[in-house]
């Protein structure tokens, strides 16, 4: 009997070490990200990331998924880029942000947007930076 209470007594300190390494590690990284705030910006310029990659995807044979010919690669890239700004600069409406991005998750998962829809797509997440963010450029 006196082996397995050691064992635990083992069991129960290396588990202990780890919890408070991994504590530490997440405040650490908690902190570095800002907060609940900066948290919350570093999620949405990861979901800005996905919509971007979503929308240039390419099939196999090198032709467009998503992006239809009447818009350029590089007006798509060059918006996603001042959000991005604006999002790293926290100077961006979140709410406003995802709901745009559920919108058009609904729309336009599986199919592909029309010229115009894309075009709107890009005014409205352009529509979401802040004013302050905006103003120094």
């Amino acid at each position: 009997m006196a082996q397995r209470k050691g064992c635990y007594q083992r069991v129960a300190t290396t588990g202990l070490v780890v919890a408070i390494i991994l504590a530490v590690v997440g405040g650490l990284l908690y902190q570095r990200l800002g907060g609940v705030e900066g948290a919350r910006y570093w999620m949405a310029e990861q979901a800005l990331n996905a919509v971007e990659a979503h929308l240039l995807m390419k099939a196999p044979d090198g032709n467009w998924l998503r992006k239809p010919d009447g818009v350029s690669a590089e007006a798509i890239r060059s918006q996603f880029e001042r959000v991005r700004k604006a999002t790293a600069d926290l100077g961006t409406d979140l709410i406003q942000l995802n709901q745009i991005f559920r919108e058009y998750q609904s729309k336009f998962q599986n199919t592909q947007p029309a010229t115009s829809e894309v075009i709107e797509f890009l005014n409205a997440i352009e529509g979401t930076i802040l004013s302050e963010a905006s103003g120094g450029e």
